[in-house]
């Protein structure tokens, strides 16, 4: 099913207990491992191991392979920025849709999108939206129940 709020936040809470993201991190600062606009990041394509940039004045190359690193405000960060306990994009790229409700017409999303700048939207955040509301940013996370 569709993630609810509670998980999300669960999750977060599990990337500060096992030491993956700091407290700062996720709820402030986001925008140093997170694929927000105002950032740039570096992809190596898997094919000839060549290397491509999104820039954060959105002039983009085209990404084939992983993030190997990102700038953030003139600081560099690398070591797959983007992906945390395997986990991809849980800062930025695009509004999360949630399960849960805000109000009759309006559900939770979360996470931040590339349209936006950090740390306005770090991925702690969870905002209202309208559920018949449609955009190019806007994507949803699945849950996964293991017995």
């Amino acid at each position: 099913g569709m993630i609810h709020d509670s998980i999300y936040d669960y999750i977060l809470k599990w990337l500060n207990e096992t030491d993956t993201r700091s407290y700062e991190e996720i709820r402030s600062t986001s925008g140093k491992w997170g694929n927000y606009r105002n950032n740039s990041l570096k992809y190596k394509t898997t094919a000839n191991g060549s290397e491509s940039t999104k820039n954060a004045d959105y002039s983009y190359l085209t990404p084939t392979g992983g993030v190997t690193e990102i700038t953030y405000n003139g600081e560099t960060y690398g070591d797959s920025p983007t992906v945390s306990n395997n986990i991809f994009d849980i800062a930025g790229n695009a509004w999360e849709w949630t399960n849960s409700r805000y109000s009759a017409d309006y559900r939770r999303i979360r996470g931040g999108a590339n349209s936006g700048s950090s740390p306005a939207y770090y991925n702690s955040n969870a905002f209202p939206y309208y559920v018949n509301g449609s955009g190019g940013d806007l994507g949803a996370r699945c849950e996964l129940f293991i017995r």
